[in-house]
């Protein structure tokens, strides 16, 4: 049994007239359905389905079932449909073959009318599309709101489902019982037994119903679970695209920091080779010693570096007696006295620890030959 989508309905709760006697199957209103949805119905919704109806859209006669079941066939079939004088309520004219006859007029098996209609609805042979088709009415005895005065709305029934096996072979069961119910188009009467098994039919169709909506619930929760999955797979791929960012920057950043770091270093070096450079010309460093500290600028430590750089500027000028290269550049530690300057030894051999790392007695010893001329 497969039950198209967005079908829903309609009822009416009043008591059906004779035969031809128009019946009243829509009025205007809202409502709020936990299956459906907000369902609203204008007088202009109405006056549409009155011209699709008037002008064939479905292309057949819209046929009158019972409860929605249309395996238990028809009752008969929709004559006329108009809308009231004032435009807020639908009529249908009904027609009735003899068992509708028998179930309707003479055993007044039901009491309510519930009318059915697609919200939207595509002709699968123009393509054309329409809005509010009317496709047919049901007879019920279960309207879904109570005790309204004027309009109800039928329980859910089959026709909000869709097509589903376990329903498929109850509703053969179904049809199976109705067989007994359907008269012979002589009879007139009820008999207990078709009463019994039109109760039957009725707790079965009941039964069918809640296992319906247990299935829509699960299918339900089913496609949330799809959604959720999407929504992760999506936070995944936005997650993934800020990492590769990320990554960019970092990169990015990487390189900013390396060409600083040779900015800096390069500032660093001739900063301390024009310290060395003046510190030469104003005879507070041998040539000697000032190339050395130049060459030897990148094995440096950092603080190295700057406690040199303050020595040689601090310094007092000596007196350079030989000629740059001759080995004689010792006798830059001698005053212009002769004498041996202490301080000038003393800083000299500070000077030689930090730069070649050694112990101070070493150092000293250097600068002391350093002193003498190398002797």
């Amino acid at each position: 049994m497969t039950i198209p989508k967005g079908q829903w309905s309609i009822v009416a709760p009043f008591t059906l007239g004779e035969k031809g006697q128009p019946i009243q199957v829509l009025r205007t209103g809202e409502w709020q359905f936990t299956d459906f949805g907000k369902i609203k119905v204008t007088k202009e919704v109405l006056t549409e389905m009155v011209r699709n109806f008037k002008n064939n859209v479905r292309g057949q006669q819209l046929p009158i079932n019972v409860e929605h079941m249309r395996e238990l066939g028809a009752l008969g079939h929709i004559a006329d449909m108009y809308t009231s004088s004032d435009g807020e309520s639908l009529w249908i004219v009904p027609e009735f073959n003899n068992y509708g006859k028998n179930m309707v007029i003479d055993k007044q098996a039901f009491m309510y009318a519930s009318f059915e209609f697609f919200r939207e609805w595509k002709n699968e042979e123009t393509g054309q599309t329409y809005q509010h088709v009317p496709i047919g009415t049901a007879m019920t005895n279960y309207p879904r709101i109570k005790n309204m005065a004027t309009i109800s709305c039928s329980e859910p029934m089959l026709v909000s489902l869709g097509e589903n096996e376990s329903q498929d072979l109850l509703m053969d069961l179904l049809g199976e019982i109705m067989k007994g119910i359907r008269p012979n188009e002589k009879e007139s009467t009820v008999t207990e037994e078709e009463k019994r098994l039109a109760e039957e039919a009725a707790r079965a169709k009941l039964l069918v119903e809640e296992e319906a909506k247990k299935a829509r619930k699960l299918a339900e929760k089913l496609a949330e679970k799809d959604e959720q999955a999407r929504q992760f797979a999506e936070q995944s791929a936005q997650l993934a695209e800020l990492k590769a960012n990320a990554e960019q920057v970092a990169k990015e950043l990487a390189e900013t920091k390396r060409q600083l770091s040779i900015e800096q270093s390069a500032r660093e070096m001739l900063e301390f080779s024009e310290t060395i450079e003046n510190a030469k010309r104003a005879g507070r460093l041998t040539p000697a010693d000032a190339k050395r500290y130049t060459d030897g600028f990148g094995a440096m430590p950092k603080e190295v570096r700057a406690w040199i750089a303050k020595d040689v500027t601090e310094r007092s000028p000596v007196v350079n007696l030989s000629e740059v290269g001759s080995g004689a550049e010792g006798t830059a530690l001698r005053s212009a006295t002769g004498e041996i300057d202490t301080k000038a030894l003393g800083d000299r051999a500070k000077s030689i620890q930090m730069a070649e790392k050694i112990p101070y007695k070493d150092a000293l010893r250097k600068a002391r030959t350093e002193l003498l001329g190398g002797k």
